[in-house]
């Protein structure tokens, strides 16, 4: 049983991860003249269910099929697969384990319609956010279905994520502005999409979005860009992403309805309508520079109907920059710039 195979090897929180299987089929161990710098450990197993779960484990079935050496600390993955009743893993590659810094080089391939298939073991991993755990903590909630198609490599301690994403039914956690600079943060907004598709990476330093496109009903976003982590202050320190972080985007939207985004700007705002805009923004997260456009149309704005407003203009060291500003409706037409 897996349970069994975690008490030997693994301490609390680890030995239970949710997951109700047991393995059977051959392990070979081999070794020459007592020396455990020769050992290779070979095994082909069989993944299913004991029959017998605690509360709350899922039933688990697949493979496993690899061969360890331990001269060079690697493990060669020639597959895995795990199937849970909404979700399927599958990876293949080489593992570095002994030390985990080792070189790691896997392909992984994930298809899940339920994310919930995870929740005992990413609260074991201690995956928590504003008071919840688990797979609640996430900030992404799955009603459709996600595939992610991509690699890990670097290390299992420092991995580099690289690859391609689609998702359907699916809101995504934003965080809104602050009102004031120093006021407490605000809890996530959930945003709804009917999908999203999206090629990038993700490693401790930098993550990097390729290209995504974002769906919901006739509103879509396309973006690109880079978010480099503030270095370390010390030599015993990690990278860390926060309001030091240095931003790259590049965004385009069209047909976004206003509603959707107020909520994300922690104001209240009289203005509704629909919005098209694209822009690109550089610099330190809590001190962003850029320019762009944005159109609203068919729009309400302080309870005046506004047939089309059109701004543009770039920000630079807090300073707005408004280069165009029209505005038309049925009392009228404005023209601005600052």
């Amino acid at each position: 049983a897996l349970d069994t195979i975690l008490d030997i090897v693994s301490g609390p929180p680890f030995q239970r991860l949710g997951f109700d299987a047991r393995v059977n089929g051959p392990i070979t161990a081999t070794f020459t003249d007592g020396y455990t710098s020769t050992t290779v450990v070979s095994a082909q197993l069989a993944i299913e269910p004991t029959g017998h779960p605690l509360p709350g484990e899922l039933a688990a079935t697949g493979a496993f099929d690899a061969t360890y050496t331990h001269k060079d600390g690697s493990v060669v993955l020639r597959r895995l697969l795990v199937q849970l009743p909404s979700s399927q893993v599958e990876a293949s590659g080489l593992l570095g384990v002994h030390p985990m810094s080792r070189p790691t080089g896997i392909n992984v391939d994930f298809h899940s319609t339920n994310l919930g298939d995870f929740d005992t073991l990413l609260r074991d991993l201690g995956v928590s956010s504003y008071g919840r755990s688990g797979v609640a903590a996430l900030p992404v909630h799955l009603a459709g279905q996600g595939d992610f198609h991509g690699t890990w490599s670097n290390s299992v301690l420092y991995p580099h994520l690289a690859g391609s994403l689609k998702t359907t039914q699916i809101a995504v956690e934003m965080l809104p502005a602050k009102p004031t600079p120093n006021a407490p943060p605000a809890p996530p907004q959930a945003v709804h999409w009917d999908s999203i598709e999206a090629t990038g990476s993700y490693s401790a330093q930098r993550v990097v979005v390729d290209h995504a496109l974002l769906h919901r009903g006739p509103a879509e976003i396309a973006l690109e860009g880079s978010l480099d982590a503030t270095p370390p202050q010390s030599r015993i320190a990690e990278p860390t992403f926060d309001d030091n972080s240095t931003l790259h985007l590049h965004l385009r939207a069209a047909h976004v309805p206003m509603d959707d985004l107020l909520p994300l700007l922690s104001q209240s705002i009289p203005v509704s309508g629909t919005l098209d805009t694209e822009f690109r923004a550089d610099g330190k997260v809590n001190a962003l520079g850029g320019s762009g456009s944005a159109d609203l149309t068919t729009g309400i704005a302080y309870g005046e109907p506004v047939a089309r407003l059109h701004v543009q203009g770039s920000l630079t060291n807090n300073l707005l920059h408004l280069t165009a500003v029209s505005a038309s409706s049925p009392a009228g037409s404005l023209t601005a710039s600052g």
